[in-house]
């Protein structure tokens, strides 16, 4: 397969061999007869084509550092972001309002992940009552999503009380959400659609959507889920393993223990996708929507050359 000159593994062999050129001809300066630079390239260029394997690995290193430094930024936004976070006023609040730990959650009702951490969530909630939930209403996905949040902003405002089961009701669907549909559900949850409908235009709704747009885009948040739990951004579908570990390391901070306030904690991407895997053993219990129907119900009835290997070596003690 060739490689266009944008290719990111193309450039970044060009990249590989003129590092590498340029460090073995500054170490070889010392010596009476450095090798020719022409050589050192063609020597470098045939490791690399008899090992490819170490540009996919550099590959992953820049990535797993690139995303390194965008959770170091993203930790310090949120710093700068706490109270917009965790105490804004407009947000729709789930779980334990009290609660010791408050987990934040980017969404959007048309997102098949988003739909995926339900069940997630709701264990969760069941198993750890002290866990405070934050609601930002993110629509990114077309008309359908922002009709959708601007119908859960203005049941929020009309009756909190009744907001997570509504929210529940309209991420357990299984059809694209519009208006006629969302209303018929609220309806049948005992909202006053007459008022949705009027609330659901407001200014006061239509700013509450831009602001947590400029919110995300302020923590580098582009798509959904994405949560924030302590000083973590988490993107996208999370276990409840993985959950329950990040809470449990806020709670801990919460009691300023040395060690887990100085531990930098980094989960790859993989960690967060939903894992069919990791999943196996709660596969008859995790189904997202029967987990979300469950739920519903329960609330309704409750409430290789050795010269090349040399100079590559070189070159790396160099560096």
């Amino acid at each position: 397969m060739s490689l266009s000159t944008d290719h990111p593994f193309r450039r970044l062999a060009i990249g590989v061999v003129s590092f590498l050129a340029i460090t073995v001809m500054t170490v070889g300066a010392a010596r009476a007869e450095p090798p020719e630079q022409a050589d050192i390239e063609g020597a470098i260029h045939q490791y690399l084509l008899e090992h490819p394997e170490v540009i996919i690995e550099a590959v992953e290193i820049l990535r797993e550092r690139e995303q390194a430094g965008k959770v170091a930024g993203a930790r310090e936004q949120i710093e700068l972001q706490r109270e917009t976070l965790i105490n804004d006023p407009t947000s729709p609040i789930g779980g334990n309002p009290d609660g010791d730990v408050t987990l934040v959650e980017f969404f959007d009702y048309h997102c098949g992940y988003c739909k995926r951490v339900l069940g997630v969530m709701l264990v969760l909630l069941d198993d750890d009552p002290n866990v405070r939930v934050v609601f930002k209403e993110f629509p990114i996905l077309g008309p359908q999503s922002v009709t959708a949040a601007r119908i859960a902003l203005a049941a929020n405002r009309q009756d909190p009380a009744k907001y997570m089961d509504f929210h529940v009701a309209l991420m357990a669907s299984r059809a694209r959400l519009n208006e006629d549909r969302a209303f018929q559900m609220a309806r049948e949850m005992g909202f006053d659609v007459d008022g949705l409908k009027a609330d659901m235009n407001s200014d006061e709704i239509s700013r509450i959507i831009q602001d947590n747009i400029e919110l995300a885009r302020a923590l580098g948040i582009n798509g959904t889920p994405s949560f924030i739990i302590g000083d973590q951004l988490v993107p996208g579908a999370v276990s409840l393993d993985t959950l329950k570990e990040l809470i449990a390391r806020a709670r801990r901070q919460l009691t300023h223990s040395p060690i887990d306030r100085n531990r930098s904690v980094y989960f790859s991407p993989r960690q967060f996708w939903w894992d069919k895997r990791g999943a196996a053993d709660r596969s008859a219990t995790l189904d997202p929507i029967r987990l979300a129907c469950a739920a519903i119900e329960r609330r309704s009835s409750l409430r290789k050359s050795k010269m090349t290997a040399q100079m590559i070596s070189a070159a790396c003690r160099a560096r």
